[in-house]
């Protein structure tokens, strides 16, 4: 089972495992690859098993969102006399709701109903939901042109790795091929050959923003070179999240906002203009506090 719910895939991730499972001689093998919404992995997870089987037969796309919230709602009815279990599993059960944007209850969907029963609102609404990957689009688009444009009074931003109009359009409008690994990136620093450089990134899951290293050839593979632990150490104390492949440390915006699943109340607000431009402010004054420190201890 590949479990995602922030995360995004890693390199030929899953072929990985499928190549670990059947060295050890076990032939009948089922992949489960969970996610939030159910969405399909990557091709660049599946690696090789996407042209060299069958895939899917042995991989199956289950989500939180349906799947595991009906498990849970099973369980807790077959928990009733133990209390502890119970209590536990309906604490997960709102957990889940909160993630995948399921927390409306009964009495809410018929409020629902009765909005869209009167004049021509169910109209209406069918056209925002026809449209609603449209608004994800702009909501976002709007959000990383604000945010370069608060960026580039003080720093110039680089072309590597650039939020651009075909990539917002493969990971919203695509199914397969969705590369969601991009954002803003610029230099605070250059030091022998290397470039020391903050990337505010988009993923499957929240945004955030860390130090990643070049080379003279843009690669950031630079970043786990041993010769830069005792900096991974020191950035690391001003870090929510620690070391990894392209990063030395970093951080999350605050509040988190997510343009994957694109339902929960903070990332929505997003597409009110002075609602966005004061959550870039906040978040550009976190994220240059954060530089200068870098810069310092680089």
């Amino acid at each position: 089972i590949e479990n995602k719910i922030w995360a995004s895939d890693q390199d030929k991730q899953i072929e990985r495992y499928y190549e670990t499972i059947i060295n050890e001689g076990i032939k009948d093998i089922r992949i489960i690859y969970l996610s939030l919404d159910g969405r399909d992995p990557s091709e660049n997870s599946l690696g090789r098993l996407k042209k060299d089987l069958n895939i899917n037969k042995i991989l199956a796309i289950s989500s939180y969102k349906i799947d595991i919230l009906r498990w849970i709602e099973e369980c807790i009815k077959s928990c009733a006399l133990h209390a502890t279990l119970r209590e536990t599993l309906c604490q997960y059960q709102k957990l889940i709701a909160e993630l995948t944007g399921m927390t409306i209850n009964k009495e809410e969907y018929l409020e629902i109903i009765d909005l869209l029963a009167e004049n021509d609102n169910i109209i209406q609404a069918h056209k925002i939901a026809s449209n609603w990957n449209h608004v994800k689009w702009h909501t976002e688009w709007d959000f990383w042109v604000d945010f370069e444009n608060i960026i580039e009074k003080e720093y110039k931003t680089l072309e590597i790795q650039k939020y651009s109009s075909d990539l917002l359009t493969k990971v919203i409008h695509y199914t397969r091929n969705r590369n969601p690994l991009y954002g803003i990136m610029f230099e605070i620093a250059k030091k022998e050959n290397c470039s020391y450089c903050i990337l505010l990134e988009r993923s499957f899951g929240d945004l955030y923003y860390g130090l990643t290293i070049l080379d003279t050839n843009y690669n950031r593979e630079l970043s786990d070179e041993k010769r830069f632990d005792k900096l991974a150490e020191k950035i690391g104390e001003i870090s929510e999240w620690k070391r990894e492949k392209f990063w030395i440390g970093g951080n999350f915006l605050e509040p988190k906002i997510n343009f994957e699943i694109f339902g929960d109340e903070e990332t929505l607000k997003i597409i009110n203009k002075d609602k966005r431009t004061k959550f870039i402010e906040k978040n550009w004054k976190k994220v240059k506090e954060f530089s200068e420190k870098c810069k310092k201890l680089i």
